[in-house]
């Protein structure tokens, strides 16, 4: 890891000693990996690593009003809309999205890939006749999330057809890596 503690527990970067939150500001304030890459001498490792580390510090922040959604489309076609987010629910999004988007620099796909990556999760659990995702506070927030949208008798079937489940189904390994 690239990351290190000094003085009066400053997290920053190794390489340069950024501060790490300044970095998390610029992404919670939608500033693209290019920006953040020319204006603090980081590289995208480094920037990824901060995700990771504020999507581990603040997991235990997750809460009740965490993710607030808004059905633009129909029932029969769901269309999300995220209209608040806390900071603790966007890293964890960020880093969950980058599992299944290793590749991808853009903070917008990644988001969004890590939302539908875990409401797919969610409602294939459905589907199945279980609810596994419950042991998991990241997993059951986006479900009251998506059940106060869209109705708690939603059919899992239904949900899952608005989303790109085939991707799921080919990198969902790579959680397990």
């Amino acid at each position: 890891m690239s990351l290190q503690t000094r003085g009066n527990n400053i997290v920053v970067t190794s390489r340069r000693g950024v501060v790490v939150s300044d970095i998390a500001e610029s992404i919670i304030n939608s500033k693209p990996l290019e920006w953040i890459k020319n204006r603090f001498p980081v590289n995208d490792e480094e920037v990824f690593e901060v995700i990771e580390y504020y999507g581990d510090k603040l997991e235990g922040t997750i809460s009740d009003g965490c993710l607030t959604l808004l059905n633009q489309g129909t029932v029969e076609d769901i269309d999300l809309e995220v209209t608040h987010i806390s900071d603790a629910m966007f890293f964890k999004l960020l880093q969950y999205g980058r599992i299944f988007y290793p590749s991808e620099l853009r903070f917008e796909w990644i988001f969004q890939g890590g939302l539908e990556m875990a409401i797919i999760e969610i409602f294939k659990d459905i589907e199945a006749g279980n609810r596994d995702f419950e042991n998991s506070d990241f997993h059951n927030y986006i479900y009251e999330a998506v059940s106060d949208t869209v109705g708690k008798d939603i059919n899992a079937t239904e949900v899952l057809k608005s989303l790109p489940v085939g991707l799921y189904n080919e990198r969902k390994h790579l959680r397990s890596e």
